[in-house]
């Protein structure tokens, strides 16, 4: 199912990248911990789905990102930092000339439950803070 997952997600049609992150929450749920999640979808990469050509998939990451955030075996792990924040870091999202990509991180970044606000995020690998 996992493999089937990351074919979906890589899929030409938007459609089908768009109806495949709906799987995402139910694994996430079924496998309870980030490290059991992160073990099945080695290859996930969630800066590239922010980073998708197309609104509506982005606008769906998001959503599900937030979703899994909060689900109670991923809730205060740190998984939003580890998994989500630091491919977009990695990616360049938060630099990227694409204002669509920027806005889809700030609908990530603005729902603040599952980040840790005690803790100052870098918006690019050389160090620029968010608080």
């Amino acid at each position: 199912m996992c493999e089937l997952i990351n074919r979906l997600l890589k899929d030409p049609n938007w459609r089908v990248r768009h109806a495949s992150l709906s799987m995402l929450p139910f694994l996430a749920f079924i496998l309870k911990t980030p490290d059991k999640f992160a073990e099945a979808l080695p290859a996930l990469q969630w800066g590239a789905v922010l980073g998708d050509s197309i609104s509506m998939v982005r606008s769906e990451m998001v959503q599900v990102a937030l979703q899994i955030a909060s689900l109670p075996g991923f809730l205060h792990t740190g998984w939003a930092v580890k998994s989500l924040y630091a491919q977009c870091v990695e990616k360049g999202l938060f630099t990227s000339k694409d204002y669509h990509h920027r806005s889809a991180l700030l609908k990530l970044l603005v729902a603040r439950d599952p980040w840790d606000a005690s803790v100052t995020y870098a918006l690019s690998p050389q160090g620029t803070r968010a608080a």
